[in-house]
């Protein structure tokens, strides 16, 4: 139950039994008992549900910060290869103008 529904239970409920009214118009307290539990329990529900989602969230972002830095551990590996290549194609290409312009 999103956050709007309960809300509107809520209200509904407030309506039902007056808006200055704290308790319910039934003389039964055992009734009252069942309906402050029954409130307790949709937003025990919804917190709980949320909270869930947050530690889904955070599960996930966990993974991607594991993935980034074993990313970041591979790209650091490679970084000596890159300007050797970076270099040799450098210098093949100077090569070449130089045959070139011959």
């Amino acid at each position: 139950m999103e956050l709007t529904e309960l809300s509107s239970y809520l209200h509904h409920r407030k309506r039902k039994n007056g808006p200055d009214s704290a308790v319910s118009s039934s003389s039964d307290p055992a009734s009252e008992l069942g309906d402050m539990e029954n409130n307790e329990f949709l937003v025990y529900s919804y917190v709980s549900k949320k909270l869930d989602n947050i530690e889904n969230l955070l599960d996930k972002m966990e993974a991607l910060r594991k993935e980034s830095d074993e990313a970041d551990a591979r790209f650091a590996q490679l970084r000596p290869y890159k300007a050797f290549a970076c270099v040799s194609g450098i210098f093949a290409f100077c090569y070449c103008a130089s045959l070139w312009l011959r």
